[in-house]
């Protein structure tokens, strides 16, 4: 971010997550059969991650923000390939 605001390079943030199937039990499990409460959704944690930078740096810039499904090894990889040096 802080080599963005010098040069005026774009900022694009990405999260990669993998979408795991829940267990539902088939029997009860007291008050939530259903297990934990389920988390925030991955694209609102990057939101609120780059909010928080963004924060911390006068002048900061835009960031565009992308969430793929999908192995974060594979699927950040494949992204840079696209990403201007």
């Amino acid at each position: 971010m802080r080599e963005a605001v010098r040069s005026g390079a774009e900022v694009e943030a990405m999260l990669a997550w993998k979408h795991e199937q829940n267990f539902v039990p088939a029997t009860l499990m007291g008050l939530n059969p259903y297990g934990e409460k389920p988390r925030r959704h991955p694209a609102q944690e990057l939101h609120n991650l780059v909010q928080d930078v963004r924060a911390e740096l006068p002048a900061a810039p835009e960031v565009t923000e992308v969430t793929i499904v999908g192995d974060a090894s594979h699927e950040l990889a494949r992204a840079s390939r696209f990403a201007m040096t």
